[in-house]
C-alpha cells in the first residue's frame, strides 16, 4: 500500500510540475539536454531534460531552452550519453576488503552479485549499499556462504587454515543439504551458491532445498554433476566459460547439451576477465603488480586493500601448485563452446572480482569489451549484460536497468556513444548514486581518500592465510628434501 502511494504521488507531482507553464521546472537534480540511451532497444532519445528527486528519476522531457529550471544541482548534458548504472554479476567483496568496495561505485559499477564469502561481513556491507540516503557502496545481493564438497572443504582448512573456510560450509548429505539451505533462507541469503559438490543426490537436494525456499542457486558444475543434469535441477544460472567436460564430448554430445542449455533458459556469466588473468596472463606480471608497493605497474595498486592483495597473493601460489596445462590451446575449443553457449542463453556480465590482476569496478569494462571481441556481442548486448539482464536476474528490474520515470536514480554519463564503441562505457564524465552526482573533482578526492584508507590499513593489517600457506609450503618443501 505505501508502494502505492509512493508511485501516485510522485505521478501527480511530476504531472503538476510539468503541466504549470511559466513556472521552474524544480528537482534536487536536473541534467539539462542529455543524449539517453534506451538499453533495452538500443534506441536514442535525444536533447532529453531528466529530473531527479531524491534517489528516483521523476521525470524525462524533451528539452527546451525557454524552460527554467531550479535544482541544487543542474548538470549540462549537451553532447554526452546517459545510461544506467552497470552490475558487475560475479564478485567476491569478502576476498575484495572493504576498503576497496567504494572502487565499484568510483568506475560506475552501480550494484553487484556477490558469489560467496564471509556473512557476518556482507550482511552488514548489504545493509549499507541499501541505504538510499548513502553513495559510496553498490547495491549489493549476496550468496552467503559457499557449498563445497567435504573432500574440498578439507583440503582447503589444510592447507590455508580454519578461518579461510569461514565463508564456506561442506554438505556431505542429503540431510545436511536440506538444513543448510533452509538456514541460509531464514539468514536472508539472497541465493545459494554451489561450487565443488560432486554428488548428483547432494546436488540434487540442494536444487530441491532452493525450490522449496524460493530461492535461486547458481555456481560451478563439476564434472560429476554434468551440465544438463544441473540444468534439470533448475540452476538458474552458470558461470565461468571452462567447461572441461566439453573436451571430451563428440559432436552429437555437443548438440545435445546446448539443446538442453537451449530448453533450459539459463543465464550465463561467462567471466572472461577471470578466464584470461588466471589461465593465461603472465604469473610473474601479476606477481610483480600485487607486490607494487610503490604503484609503479599500475595507477590503481594505491587503491586495493591489503585483503584482496592477500588473496592475489594466495591464489598465485596456489597456481604455482598446479599441473601445468596447455591454456593457449585449450581455450580455443574451451571458448568456441562457450560462445555457442551464450549464443543460446541470457549473458550477464561478471569479473570474478578477487581473481589476481582483476580491479573492482574496472575490471567490469574490460569484462564488456571482452564479450564484443571474444563472444561476439554486439555493443548493444555487452551493455544490456550488464544493465537490463542482471537486474531481470535479481528481480529487480522494476526498479534498476532502465533509464526511466520513477526508476532509481543509479546512472552513468559518458562522453562518447558506447553504443558505437564500447569502450567508451570505462569514459565517465559523472556517476550518480542514489540521485547524488559524482562529478570528477569529487571522484578524485574520493580515490585520495580511498587511497589514505588503504595506507591506514596496511599498518595494522597482519595476512594470516597467506602466513599460514607459507609455513605449509615451507614444510612440504622442507619435507621433499
Amino acid at each position: 500500500m505505501r508502494n502505492k502511494i509512493f508511485y501516485t504521488s510522485f505521478f501527480l507531482l511530476s504531472f503538476f510540475l510539468l503541466s504549470s507553464c511559466g513556472k521552474a521546472i524544480e528537482g534536487d537534480l536536473i541534467i539539462s539536454n542529455i543524449n539517453i540511451i534506451d538499453v533495452e532497444t538500443g534506441k536514442i532519445d535525444s536533447g532529453m531534460d531528466l529530473i531527479i528527486i531524491k534517489d528516483r528519476i521523476m521525470s524525462i522531457v524533451p528539452h527546451r531552452k525557454k524552460l527554467t529550471y531550479n535544482a541544487e544541482t543542474i548538470v549540462d548534458g549537451t553532447g554526452k550519453f546517459l545510461i544506467p548504472g552497470l552490475w558487475d554479476m560475479h564478485v567476491h567483496l569478502s576476498m575484495i576488503g572493504k576498503e576497496s568496495i567504494p572502487l565499484f561505485v568510483l568506475n560506475g559499477v552501480t550494484g553487484v552479485r556477490d558469489m560467496g564469502g564471509n556473512w557476518s561481513e556482507l550482511e552488514e556491507w548489504r545493509a549499507l549499499g541499501n541505504l538510499t540516503e548513502q553513495n559510496v557502496y553498490p547495491k549489493i545481493k549476496t550468496a552467503g556462504p559457499i557449498l563445497e564438497s567435504p573432500q574440498f572443504y578439507n583440503l582447503l582448512q589444510q592447507i590455508l587454515g580454519p578461518s579461510y573456510t569461514n565463508d564456506r560450509i561442506a554438505i556431505s548429505s542429503i540431510e545436511q543439504a536440506h538444513i543448510v539451505v533452509d538456514s541460509l533462507s531464514k539468514m536472508g541469503a539472497d541465493l545459494i551458491k554451489v561450487r565443488t559438490v560432486k554428488s548428483q543426490e547432494i546436488f540434487k537436494a540442494i536444487a530441491a532445498a532452493c525450490k522449496k525456499n524460493n530461492i535461486p542457486f547458481t555456481g560451478h558444475i563439476d564434472q560429476n554433476i554434468g551440465i544438463e543434469f544441473a540444468i534439470e535441477n533448475k540452476m538458474q544460472t552458470i558461470e565461468h566459460d571452462l567447461f572441461l567436460q566439453s573436451l571430451s564430448m563428440d559432436e552429437k554430445g555437443l548438440n545435445k547439451t546446448l539443446q538442453t542449455i537451449t530448453d533450459g533458459r539459463l543465464n550465463f556469466t561467462p567471466t572472461l576477465l577471470a578466464t584470461y588473468n588466471s589461465r593465461l596472463r603472465s604469473k610473474d606480471e601479476l606477481i610483480q603488480l600485487a607486490n607494487d608497493t610503490l604503484n609503479r605497474k599500475t595507477e590503481f595498486r594505491e587503491y586495493l586493500s591489503p585483503k584482496l592483495i592477500e588473496n592475489w597473493n594466495i591464489q598465485l601460489k596456489i597456481q604455482a601448485l598446479e599441473t601445468p596445462m596447455k591454456w593457449d590451446s585449450l581455450i580455443i575449443p574451451l571458448r568456441s563452446f562457450a560462445k555457442s553457449i551464450a549464443g543460446k542463453t541470457t549473458v550477464l556480465s561478471g569479473t570474478d572480482c578477487g581473481v589476481p590482476g582483476i580491479i573492482p569496478g574496472k575490471g567490469l569494462h574490460q569484462e564488456l569489451k571482452m564479450l564484443v571481441e571474444e563472444m561476439g556481442l554486439s555493443n548493444l548486448q555487452a551493455l544490456q549484460a550488464s544493465t537490463i539482464n542482471a537486474v531481470r536476474n535479481l528481480e529487480l528490474q522494476n526498479e534498476y536497468g532502465l533509464v526511466k520515470s520513477l526508476y532509481r536514480a543509479d546512472l552513468l554519463i559518458l562522453n562518447e556513444n558506447p553504443l558505437e564503441d564500447i569502450s567508451s562505457s570505462s569514459n565517465i564524465f559523472s556517476i550518480i548514486r542514489n540521485g547524488t552526482i559524482l562529478d570528477q573533482n569529487e571522484i578524485k578526492t574520493r580515490y585520495n581518500n580511498l587511497a589514505a584508507d588503504v595506507r591506514s590499513s596496511n599498518e595494522y593489517y597482519t595476512p594470516e592465510i597467506l602466513n599460514h600457506l607459507r609455513e605449509v609450503l615451507d614444510n612440504m618443501n622442507s619435507g621433499s628434501k
